[in-house]
Parts: structure tokens; C-alpha cells; sequence
């Protein structure tokens, strides 16, 4: 074996063993996760080092993090019930107990009291209560949102809110609400003077999408094509995208070019965070189907501007 094929193993090798031994002492994970991870990395070395490092872990920037914990320094932090503590830790609840103490640092607390609604009508009417009761913020968080008859009354309160001169402010997820974000609901919510945001939209994470776009041959910067792409990628928290897809058709030489492999690193530019759709200036590979037998045209490299849809 040559000196650089040694040193390329010995470094694939470093990087296998680093990456599986996080994959196995992550915290917070399901045994069947971290086995699953274990035989990828050790089944498939640089695939599954890549996959891991792509969609293993959710990554939150620097900044975001900086962040964080600036806002937990100044909550209120409960003082615990220690004799509480105890009884817990020798009683048949230990195990969720400590394993939210693990994760939010707080110790137990004794005086809480909890009122348990009949239904979910009931906790819907009584969240509306609260709502159409409130003097200075409303601050709600949502998971799954949906557009039926309870999830338009809280629609409609927030709007009420709003209209009261309350500051309202309303985070859904962009997965588990993602139909309600796309319906006409969420944007009466911000013409009505609700800020709304979406949870993880653009932030972090594989996407599947189609794009539109400008690009211009960088090989032979007078030619200027409009794109439509169909891509799977990873954006990560920075906003920055990698990926992969296919060029479904040129609008400008369509009677040149066929469909085609595309790679692209794309940077945002703009996004509209109410239609969920955004700008980016990418760098772009593109390999035609029906040039890949000419080795001098086979693939390019474009550039240029793509609207995003989600």
C-alpha cells in the first residue's frame, strides 16, 4: 500500500471510530437508534459516516445556542422540595423524574395543582376562555394545528386578541401543522396583526422540493436558461443547502436539452415565512441526460438565483 493510500485509510478510520462512538454515547437516544446507526457506520463506512453527519443529529448554530441559554439564565428557577426528591427517587415514578431532571436541571416541586378538562372540546373552550381573558400577551405554541371547528376557534380568538390591542404571538411546527400553515387560516392570522412563526421551516433538515430558477453557464456566461428542478437536500442551520435532484426541463432550450442530474450549494437570500417559499443564490452541477456520451459537454457548472416552494 502507497504512503497516501495509508494515510487515507488511517484517517477513515480515525473519523469511522470518532463518529460511531458519538453515534453510540449520544445522549437521549432509543437503544434501537443507536444500533441502527452503529450497523450503517460500520456496514457502509463513508456512506454512513456522510449519513450521520447529515441527518443523525439535530444541530442548532452557535448563535442559536449563545442564545438559548441567555433567555434560561434570566427564567425563574423554582426552588425544590427535597424531602420530595427523596420520596420520588425510592418510589415507582424515579425513572421519568430523573430523566426530566437530566434534561431540564430542575429538581421536583410540591403545591402544583392541575385541573384535567373532560374532553378536548372543553380544554379548547377553556384555552378560548383564557384567550379572550387576556390583558397584555398571548403566547401560543402549537404542534399539530389543525383547521377543524377547535382549531378555528383558536384561530378566531387570536384574532379577537389581536384586535384588542393584545400582543399575540403564535409558533407552529412546520411538520405536525404543515396543513394549516398552508391554509388561508394562517395567513388571516398575520393580516390580523398576529406575529406568526413556523418551527423548523428552512431552519435544519432533509427537504424534498421543487424549484424554479435562473441560471447562467458559467463556461459560457452569455447562455441564460430558466430551470425547473425537482431536489432533495440538507439545510443546515445557517441556512446554507446541499443537494441533489433532477432537472426536469430547460424552459429556454427545450429543444436542446432533455432531462438531467443537478447538484447544487445554494445561500438564502429571502423567505417568506407565511407561504413558506424562498430565495437563494446557488452554485449549480448539471449533467444532461442526452450529452453524457460527449465528454466535452457532459456536465456543466450554472449559477444563479432559485425560488424555493415547500
Amino acid at each position: 500500500m502507497r504512503p497516501l493510500e495509508l494515510f487515507g485509510t488511517i484517517v477513515l478510520a480515525l473519523v469511522e471510530a470518532a463518529v460511531l462512538v458519538r453515534a453510540i454515547l449520544r445522549p437521549h437516544r432509543e437503544p434501537a437508534s443507536r444500533i441502527a446507526w452503529a450497523v450503517v457506520i460500520v456496514a457502509l463506512p463513508l456512506v454512513g459516516i456522510m449519513a450521520y453527519l447529515l441527518l443523525g443529529e439535530v444541530r442548532i448554530s452557535l448563535k442559536r445556542r449563545v442564545r438559548g441559554r441567555e433567555i434560561e439564565a434570566k427564567l425563574p428557577r423554582p426552588a425544590g422540595d427535597e424531602q420530595l426528591a427523596e420520596q420520588i427517587a425510592a418510589g415507582f415514578y424515579r425513572a421519568p423524574f430523573a430523566l426530566g431532571r437530566s434534561i431540564n436541571g430542575l429538581p421536583p416541586t410540591s403545591g402544583n395543582k392541575v385541573t384535567l378538562a373532560a374532553d378536548s372540546n372543553i380544554a379548547i373552550d377553556e384555552i378560548v376562555a383564557d384567550i379572550d381573558g387576556a390583558a397584555s400577551t398571548v403566547h401560543l405554541c402549537a404542534y399539530i394545528w389543525l383547521a377543524d371547528t377547535n382549531g378555528c376557534k383558536i384561530k378566531d380568538a387570536l384574532i379577537r386578541a389581536a384586535g384588542r390591542g393584545v400582543a399575540v404571538r403564535a409558533l407552529a411546527d412546520a411538520l405536525g401543522s404543515r396543513l394549516f400553515i398552508r391554509s388561508p387560516h394562517w395567513r388571516e392570522l398575520g393580516a390580523s396583526g398576529v406575529q406568526v412563526r413556523v418551527a423548523g421551516d428552512f431552519e435544519t433538515g432533509f427537504m424534498f422540493t421543487p424549484a424554479l430558477g435562473v441560471a447562467i453557464n458559467l463556461e459560457e456566461t452569455d447562455r441564460t436558461s430558466l430551470f425547473g428542478d425537482l431536489e432533495a437536500g440538507y439545510t443546515f442551520a445557517s441556512g446554507v443547502s446541499l443537494g441533489t435532484g433532477l432537472t426536469m426541463w430547460d424552459f429556454t432550450h427545450g429543444d436542446q436539452f432533455t432531462f438531467g442530474w443537478l447538484g447544487t450549494a445554494a445561500f438564502p437570500v429571502w423567505k417568506n415565512t407565511t407561504k413558506r417559499h424562498k430565495l437563494d443564490a446557488s452554485f449549480e452541477w448539471r449533467q444532461f441526460f442526452d450529452r453524457m456520451s460527449d465528454p466535452d459537454v457532459n456536465y456543466q457548472f450554472w449559477g444563479g438565483l432559485r425560488y424555493m416552494f415547500k
